[in-house]
């Protein structure tokens, strides 16, 4: 069983954040008694802004992701819904389970005060679900034309291409 404190540093750190900030949600076959979909978000505030880049591989792509992205470019936005990691088990795909987590983190970053929500996708389903619920693209990064050292994206066919997300909430 995989244990949070199998993961170090600031992945470990943003995943028991995402847990403490109320903006994540989970799916549940009651039936079942199973844990069938998950959403974690992060809760980002203006004068809680980091510009220290972990040295973790996936938060260095994230890093050259948002390289003059700014999401507190607006003066008026606050606070930020950061949408980080979502799953469906495979035996529950297709119901809709996905998107009904995240129009459900929708609704809590507006009960939260979140005035933009935020997402980093790869799978361009992905894209057409958050372009239908209103996200505009606002970066765009060619994976296979950056050193990840050690980081094979070439095992997810069709899916080199990263996009940065948001959507105005207030």
């Amino acid at each position: 069983m995989t244990r949070l404190d199998d993961y170090p540093g600031e992945l470990e750190r943003d995943i028991r954040g995402s847990l403490e900030s109320g903006l994540s949600v989970g799916a549940r076959d009651t039936v079942r008694g199973i844990l069938v979909g998950f959403r974690l978000s992060l809760l980002l505030r203006r004068d809680e802004k980091q510009e220290h880049v972990p040295e973790s591989k996936v938060y260095k792509v994230l890093a050259k992701l948002f390289e003059g992205v700014d999401l507190f470019e607006d003066k008026s936005v606050q606070k930020v819904c950061k949408m980080y990691a979502v799953g469906v088990h495979s035996d529950y795909s297709g119901r809709g389970i996905g998107g009904t987590l995240v129009k459900k983190t929708l609704e809590l970053g507006q009960e939260y005060g979140c005035h933009l929500v935020s997402v980093e996708i790869t799978n361009p389903l992905a894209e057409k679900i958050y372009k239908k619920l209103g996200f505009e693209t606002v970066n765009t990064l060619d994976l296979t034309t950056i050193d990840l050292s050690g980081l094979d994206v070439s095992r997810i066919p069709g899916e080199t291409e990263m996009m940065s997300m948001v959507k105005r909430l207030q």
